[in-house]
């Protein structure tokens, strides 16, 4: 409905197609219409590199707009997002790199803006990704891990160097015994130089869920000596993801 207003009263439009897919997420042929013919009347597309239209591909496009605007307005209900790339997380992104934005609240009926146009707050510096990276060079290679070194080009014009430590997917199991008790390893770690409390885990071949699952019952029985009477996954999550 914004973009139809907008083009009735003569403002240029640009949009951001997150996905090749987009257009299946209008339900009725009429709508799928009516969305090529205003597509057709922007000033400019922008497609981004995903091929299917997940939670990170409507992310990154409101990632895109952010960075690209001055002044970004979001119309929503401030509640959480339902999922990665609601609205939230644009305000949250806005917050984070200082891009002004308009609050149009749409539970409340009031509208407030965060950040100033006028204090410079706008200018600020936008989060490096790898949609960024014109080189990258291995500068170690090792059984495990492998260090690749990014050269970015930001859209500032300024020109950064990244080091990423690369590492193959991995398991971690947590394993609760009788009476909730949780069954811990204690072994030397080498690189704290210290005995630490661990839990089974290793390196995964197969990603596939079937294949984590096996590998996780693997590890457990290798590790610890048990088979698992029930798995449950709990989430995912990078061990640190400054620079792994």
């Amino acid at each position: 409905m914004l973009v139809k207003i907008a083009l009735e009263m003569g403002i240029p439009v640009e949009v951001v197609i997150p996905c090749p897919q987009y257009a299946e997420i209008f339900s009725t042929t009429k709508a799928r219409d009516e969305y090529h013919r205003l597509l057709s009347r922007c000033q400019d597309v922008h497609h981004l590199p995903f091929d299917d239209c997940s939670d990170d591909a409507y992310l990154s496009a409101g990632h895109w707009i952010v960075d690209h605007s001055d002044l970004v307005i979001l119309v929503w209900n401030g509640y959480p997002a339902a999922g990665r790339g609601g609205t939230a997380d644009i305000a949250s992104y806005s917050r984070y790199v200082g891009r002004p934005f308009l609050h149009i609240h749409t539970r409340l009926h009031t509208v407030k803006q965060y950040g100033s146009l006028s204090d410079g707050s706008n200018i600020t510096h936008v989060a490096a990704k790898r949609q960024f990276a014109v080189s990258k060079q291995t500068v170690y290679q090792g059984p495990v891990l492998t260090i690749n070194q990014y050269q970015l080009h930001m859209p500032n014009g300024e020109e950064i160097v990244r080091d990423i430590v690369e590492l193959p997917e991995s398991v971690l199991v947590l394993p609760v015994g009788q009476k909730g008790t949780v069954l811990l390893i204690e072994e030397y770690d080498l690189g704290a130089e210290a005995w630490q409390l661990t839990i089974p885990g290793g390196k995964v071949t197969d990603p596939t869920p079937e294949g984590v699952r096996k590998q996780a019952e693997i590890e457990l029985r290798e590790e610890i000596g048990y088979r698992p009477g029930r798995l449950e996954k709990l989430l995912d999550l990078y061990s640190h993801p400054g620079y792994i």
